[in-house]
Parts: C-alpha cells; structure tokens; sequence
C-alpha cells in the first residue's frame, strides 16, 4: 500500500515538471505584445523629441505647418534725442555773410587807397610832380583802409570761429552759405537739427539713418550730418547732429533707434504660435513625414515686431507646426512607452 503511494507521488510530481517545462517553451515562442495603440504609439521606436501622430488625430488637434521665411536682422537700441533751434545757425549765418559783404567793402577800399598811394609816391618820385603832404595823406588813407580790412577780417573769421565752436565744421560750411539748399531748408522748417547722443556701449561709427520717435508725431528718419561740437549733459555719451524732415519743435526730447550694426544678422521668422518654450529654451516642431513630427530647437531666439528670429537653419522645404506646437509638446512629454528613454530635458535633443 505504501508503495503505490509513493508512487502516485513521484507520478504527480514529474506531471507537474513537464507543464511547468512545456509552459516555459510556449512562453519563449509566444510573440511580444503589442505596444498600446495611441497617437504616439511609435515612441519608444523614435529617439525622443520625435512625436508620431496620425492624420486623424492632426486633424482633431488642429495641427497646421507652413514655411518659415528668411530674414535679416538689424539689432537696435534706444538713445536720447534732441531737437535744436536752428535759429542760432541761422542767426550766424546772416552775421557771417555781413562780415563777408564789410570784409569786401573793406578790400576794395583798402586796393583803391593803395593805387592812390601808389601814384602819388609815383608823381612825388618824378621831380616832385605831387607834393609831399599828398603822399602823405595818400599814405595815411591806405593805411586806414588796411586797418580797416584787416579789422573786417578778423571779425569774420570771429564770426566763423563761433561758428566752428557751436555747431563744427560741417554746419559751419553751411552757414558760409546762407542760400545753399541746407541753410534754406532749415530756415524754412522743412528741415530740423537733432543731436542723438549715442549710447556708452555703443561702438564703431555713428550709424547713417536712426528713426526718431515721440508721442503725438509720426515716426520718421533722421541722416548724420557730422558729430556735435557740442554734447547734452542730460545724455551720457557720444553726441552726433542729424537732420530730419520733420516739423519738430526746438527742444523736443525724442528717442532714436540706433541700429547696432551695418550688416544685419542672416536667420529665419516664426510666428509665435510655432514657438514652445521649455526648460530656458526654445523650440520648434518640424514636420518630417506625414505622422512624424521632430522638435528642434532655436538657435538664439529674439522677439520682434514679426514673431520670433532665430539663428537656427531651416531648409527651404521645411514645414513647421504653426498650430497645434504645444499639443505636440504636451504629448512627448506625456506618451512615453515602456523601455523609452525617460529624458525629458532640453538636453535630450543634443
């Protein structure tokens, strides 16, 4: 009786060797499960920052792309502007062409004394012909005239030393020529003088054209004429004199956009909506392949009046998400499949 036990032991034992020995093999054989289906059910296929997504689902999240456009960009910053009452110019202008006109006057009467003089000295020379008390006088009145235009003289080029130190060399040239087209215009007011002066920070030559601003006028441009001969206690820094065709009072303070330099920064605009910001960074979904959408990231982003500059290449055939670019962030973050990288920094897409 024993025996049979022990048999129906052993029996039992070695049956339930073989199941667990067969479940095993089945278990080798049997193929992986499926992953679960979902909009990114490809993810753990993809390195991250790639988002599968099917037309369906694009099109009940709304997703749109659209080509990105090259642009130039020319950085900017503000400086304080004044405007100046060309009235002083002007003022010197019609003193200097006075001093011209008595500088003239002077010259001509100082030659004629002199011919005078000349002749008498002449006749004098030939056997006293003239008097003594002739030349004399003749003399007398040469050397006045002489004085006088030497006085002329002086006083002009007073008037063109002030000149000089109130508004430099170039306005100075100006008002040597009151009825040159510059002088006109800005008697006239179709022209103003603004001094701009330059931020501290600011290096190189004064830009050609800045664009002037203030409440209640329309923006406009202004053109270098030459550095100031004089600079503004109110704004540190280099001083410049421009001039615009604006009716702008005298003294106005206005703010001038200074390009920062010549030669404009090559990039690409995007709009806003395109632009998801995470991790301190900027980034942008590319659309790869019909479901494939890849996130990149933007190379020195700068906000504009027209979206956002970026530095980073695009190739002309490159269509960015310009609707739906959070719903995408939003999924690779959150459809991440078993055994897929758990990365989720801005640093995965390096």
């Amino acid at each position: 009786m024993r025996a049979r036990r022990a048999m129906v032991v052993v029996m039992a034992i070695v049956a339930l060797a073989a199941a667990f020995a067969a479940g095993l093999w089945a278990g080798r054989e049997r193929p992986p499960a499926a992953p679960p289906a979902g909009p990114n059910a490809n993810a753990a296929e993809e390195p991250f920052g790639t988002v599968t997504l099917t037309k369906e689902a694009q099109s009940q999240g709304g997703i749109e792309t659209a080509s990105v456009e090259a642009r130039q960009l020319h950085p900017r910053s503000e400086a304080y502007a004044t405007v100046l009452d060309a009235q002083p110019l002007i003022a010197l202008a019609k003193q200097r062409a006075t001093a011209e006109a008595a500088v003239r006057a002077a010259d001509a009467a100082a030659a004629a004394s002199k011919a005078e003089y000349e002749r008498t000295r002449t006749l004098y020379a030939d056997d006293r012909n003239m008097s003594r008390k002739a030349l004399q006088s003749a003399e007398a009145a040469w050397r006045s005239d002489q004085a006088k235009a030497e006085s002329a003289a002086a006083a002009l080029r007073e008037v063109e030393s002030s000149a000089q130190q109130q508004f430099g060399p170039m306005l100075a040239s100006w008002a040597s020529a009151p009825s040159s087209p510059q002088m006109l215009r800005l008697a006239s007011r179709k022209e103003v003088l603004v001094r701009i002066a330059l931020p501290e920070t600011f290096a190189g030559a004064a830009p050609p054209v800045v664009s002037l601003s203030a409440p209640g006028y329309a923006r406009g441009d202004a053109h270098l004429v030459s550095a100031s001969a004089q600079s503004d206690p109110a704004a540190p820094g280099r001083s410049f004199l421009y001039r615009a065709n604006a009716s702008y009072p005298g003294g106005l303070r206005l703010m001038a956009e200074v390009p920062l330099a010549a030669k404009g920064i090559d990039g690409f605009i995007l709009p806003e909506s395109a632009v998801v910001w995470y991790g301190n960074a900027a980034w942008v979904f590319v659309k790869t392949a019909p479901e494939r959408f890849v996130r990149r990231a933007l190379r020195d982003p700068r906000s504009t009046s027209g979206g956002i500059f970026a530095t980073t290449s695009f190739d002309d055939d490159d269509k960015v998400v310009v609707t739906g670019a959070q719903l995408l962030q939003s999924e690779l973050l959150r459809a991440k499949t078993p055994g897929a990288s758990a990365c989720t920094g801005p640093e995965c897409d390096d």
